[in-house]
């Protein structure tokens, strides 16, 4: 079972991509009312959601069984919100993907943060 949270555009087309993965849920705002849809083993969970539900997101996935999570979009609007945010996902999962604006990266490199147990897979694009 794949997830997929976030019903704009990018959710859209994360959705399609997972078609030929097997059965693929896709929420957006209604999420919250939909909680127990949630399934607790998951093959792939895609965040594809703005910035600022990100956390809330990753509070519903704590504990379930999640084989891959890839953030899309913006995971954070600012550096310390990444770092929460990545603490969080590899709680989770570590087996996970997280895309960040060229501005973060730099951040990140530049500040030379090492207090991750895993490495962080960094996508630029």
């Amino acid at each position: 079972m794949n997830v997929v949270f976030g019903r704009g555009i990018q959710g859209s087309r994360w959705a399609n991509n997972l078609s030929d993965k097997g059965e693929t849920l896709l929420f957006g705002r209604d999420i919250y009312n939909r909680v127990n849809e949630i399934p607790k083993k998951i093959d792939y969970a895609i965040i594809a959601t703005p910035p600022e539900s990100t956390a809330a997101i990753l509070n519903l996935l704590e504990d379930k069984s999640v084989n891959l999570l890839i953030g899309e979009k913006p995971y954070a609007r600012n550096f310390v919100e990444y770092e929460q945010n990545a603490r969080l996902t590899e709680k989770i999962t570590a087996n996970n993907r997280i895309f960040l604006p060229i501005e973060m990266i730099y951040h990140y490199i530049s500040l030379e943060i090492s207090s991750f147990s895993s490495p962080r897979h960094i996508e630029i694009r």
